[in-house]
């Protein structure tokens, strides 16, 4: 019995229970499977027993008698090539055209409960094995099988790629996806030779019941809704995003590619493109109480339910859409007048309408208005647009509606110009430019009257400005000349004083005689300076004495203080006939500080660093003393360095105690042993190393003279100055430099 539920026949309802009078097929659940290609109807009942069904001419339900020795068949599936897949407890038929062609048979321990399809050449196979969850991956053409255990699994094909997605129901529900290279629809047998895509972690009352859709996984929860994952993004959908109430029951693809999932009480497409669902329920002809949904092939849909099947067509909706009032502030127009406005009205309210016989309220609605944005709105219900103070140009107002079922309609359009107000009109900014340009000439002429005038009284006293500066540069010529003049005396006479400074230190030839190997790096600041080395060889004796003197001074100053130093040492050793370092230093401090009279407060305090040695070749001994100034001793093939420190004041300058004393240290050497005097110029000299700027430091003095010890010392110097040289750069000398090195 047919019943037709609107007049374009989209709804048909097959009222089985009217028509089976068997006791024992009276079930209240029925689940619809398919239609097979002779017409027949194939569905199962509450306790799991198929019988097929077809109508004849008179429309009268007719029992096929069934195909099989047992009642035990676990479920029925049609495949895209028309064959029909019967699944019993240990083994699955294959019917094509009604007739048996195989029968494949599992392990007996295998008890089978499901089948589903996989593309085109693959069935998935579920069942069950001492309350352990077993698969099995069936391929319909060769008819052999791989078993994956503890898991069931689904998959589709895509091209000779096949996606198998298993759920480890036992560990939690979990759900991996691998895929294989089908090969003449033949598949790898082994495993351990998928090749793992994705990994996904669902939820703990999870339970898949979908399948790979355009790059979809879709999931339904135990509760309501459906959860998807795409791109590895999960996402949940529920009656806000287009789905029906009441719980998920089964999905269908139609013959257009459409997917659709069936609830308790209704149907949803599902749109990719919006990434959302239309839903169709009982207002839309579709029953209440669905229990399975199946394509047809021809574009229809198989509602299975408890009082029997209904045949689903998605409905054509369409409506006629319509401007219905145009008004601007208090004036109302029509779609077809020609609307221009002044600019006082500029305030616009424009009313549409889809006129629709089925669903007027599900339709949303999106306009746009050209000249005063680039976008469409987002859709909704309302039916009224309004347009506060639009500026002044020409307006295209246009608007769509979308349909309950998706489709997207285009309405009529209406244009309308706001007028600018006459200070803005073309008239009105030629006058305006005509007044300033007439306004900026007469100002320009006045202006260049003005500028003549001022030029003019200028001129004359440039003229006797001119003649002042002339006058006043030939004074200052004469006045540069005697500068300069006298800055070449000065810089002559300091030129001169760097001969006479040279002159007093030690000259190599006579440093040779007593020492072999020694080298000495002198550079003043300026032209002259206040750091200097000393040189006295004890007569009749190979023994003698090397010292390097830092005057707390540099320039004409520390030249000067330097050879007041010079003076009172050689008083002392030559004429005093005093040797050892620690009663030089003592001697030398009353000196300095008699001879600059530091006594007084009022006088300056500059004095000097010093270290000195005395050197007892017989004995092979250093006596050495300092004043604020060091001894390096490197140690013939060891690689380590000696710092023999004086004492921590100067000679010379402000004394608090009652006497300075200075302390003699007396070292033991061997030959070849080295060793280093220098004054604080090197350490302190500014240099750049890894892009910074900082000071050359004490501590890479001592790391170059241990990288340099094993060299002659004569290449100990180049390498020194080489070194100084490439780090200092560009970088001016801030101090005068003396190092002196001597191989014992």
């Amino acid at each position: 019995m047919f019943s037709n539920k609107e007049k374009s026949n989209e709804f048909v309802t097959i009222d089985f229970l009217n028509q089976i009078k068997t006791e024992n097929l009276k079930q209240k659940k029925m689940e619809f499977l398919f239609e097979d290609c002779f017409g027949q109807f194939w569905y199962k009942s509450e306790q799991n027993t198929y019988n097929t069904y077809y109508f004849n001419k008179n429309k009268k339900l007719i029992e096929i008698k069934k195909y099989f020795d047992t009642d035990i068949i676990k479920d029925i599936l049609k495949d895209s090539s028309e064959k029909i897949w019967i699944l019993e407890e240990n083994n699955i038929k294959e019917l094509n055209k009604g007739k048996i062609i195989s029968t494949t048979a599992f392990p007996d321990n295998f008890n089978c409960s499901k089948i589903e399809t996989i593309g085109s050449a693959y069935l998935s196979i579920q069942g069950k094995h001492n309350k352990k969850i077993f698969s099995l991956l069936f391929d319909k053409n060769s008819r052999d099988y791989t078993i994956i255990s503890e898991s069931a699994i689904r998959g589709v094909q895509k091209k000779n790629k096949v996606f198998i997605t298993t759920l480890n129901l036992s560990k939690g529900v979990t759900c991996e996806t691998h895929s294989f290279m089908t090969n003449n629809s033949s598949i790898f047998k082994t495993p351990s030779k998928w090749e793992k895509e994705k990994f996904y972690t669902f939820y703990d009352k999870a339970l898949f019941d979908g399948q790979l859709k355009k790059n979809y996984f879709f999931f339904a929860p135990y509760e309501s809704g459906l959860a998807s994952f795409k791109n590895g993004i999960e996402k949940s959908y529920q009656i806000d995003d287009g789905l029906p109430t009441g719980k998920f029951i089964s999905e269908a693809v139609d013959s257009n590619g459409n997917l659709w999932f069936a609830f308790i009480d209704g149907l949803a497409r599902f749109i990719p493109q919006e990434d959302n669902f239309i839903s169709y329920t009982e207002e839309d002809g579709v029953p209440n109480d669905i229990n399975d949904i199946e394509s047809d092939g021809k574009g229809g849909l198989w509602i299975a339910t408890d009082k029997g099947l209904v045949k689903f067509t998605e409905p054509v909706y369409n409506a006629n859409l319509v401007i219905s009032y145009f008004k601007a502030d208090s004036l109302i127009f029509s779609p077809q007048d020609k609307v221009e406005l002044s600019y006082q009205h500029n305030t616009v309210r424009i009313k549409f309408l889809a006129v629709a016989m089925q669903f007027p309220e599900k339709i949303k609605y999106s306009v746009f208005l050209n000249g005063l944005s680039d976008e469409w709105t987002e859709y909704s219900s309302l039916r009224e647009k309004l347009y506060e103070q639009l500026p002044f140009g020409r307006y295209d107002f246009r608007f769509k509606a979308k349909l309950k079922n998706g489709k997207i309609l285009d309405g009529p359009s209406i244009s309308f110009t706001i007028f600018p107000p006459w200070y803005k009109t073309w008239w009105f900014y030629s006058i305006l430019v005509i007044f300033l340009v007439s306004l900026f000439y007469t100002v320009y002429k006045a202006r260049i009257r003005i500028l003549e005038k001022t030029q003019k009284k200028l001129e004359k006293e440039v003229e006797t400005r001119t003649y002042e500066l002339s006058e006043a540069n030939i004074e200052l010529e004469e006045k540069s000349f005697l500068i300069i003049e006298k800055n070449i005396k000065l810089t002559d006479s300091i030129e001169y004083a760097s001969l006479i400074q040279n002159s007093i230190l030690p000259k190599e030839k006579e440093i040779s005689q007593y020492i072999q190997n020694y080298f000495i790096i002198w550079k003043p600041k300026d032209i002259v300076g206040g750091d200097f080395y000393w040189f006295f060889p004890i007569p009749n004796s190979k023994n003698y004495i090397i010292s390097v003197i830092d005057c707390t001074v540099h320039g004409v100053p520390g030249a000067f203080m330097s050879m007041t130093a010079n003076s009172i040492l050689n008083n002392i050793v030559r004429e005093k006939k005093i040797y050892e370092p620690d009663k030089i230093l003592n001697l030398l401090h009353k000196e300095i500080r008699y001879t600059l009279r530091q006594k007084s407060k009022e006088s300056q305090q500059d004095g000097m660093d010093i270290s000195i040695c005395y050197i007892d070749v017989n004995l092979q001994e250093i006596h050495f003393s300092g004043a604020m100034q060091f001894l390096f001793l490197i140690k013939s093939g060891q690689n380590e360095i000696d710092r023999i420190r004086g004492n921590r004041f100067s000679i010379g300058g402000r004394q608090k105690e009652e006497e300075r004393i200075f302390t003699k240290h007396i070292i033991q050497y061997n030959s070849d042993d080295s060793i280093y005097l220098l004054s604080d110029g090197l350490a302190d000299q500014k240099v750049r190393i890894d892009g910074k700027e900082t000071k050359f430091k004490i501590k890479r003095v001592k790391e170059m003279y241990l990288k340099y010890n094993l060299l002659p010392i004569k290449e100990q110097k180049i390498k020194i100055e080489e070194e100084l040289a490439e780090l200092q750069g560009e970088i001016e000398q801030r101090d005068d430099i003396v190092v002196v090195g001597v191989k014992l």
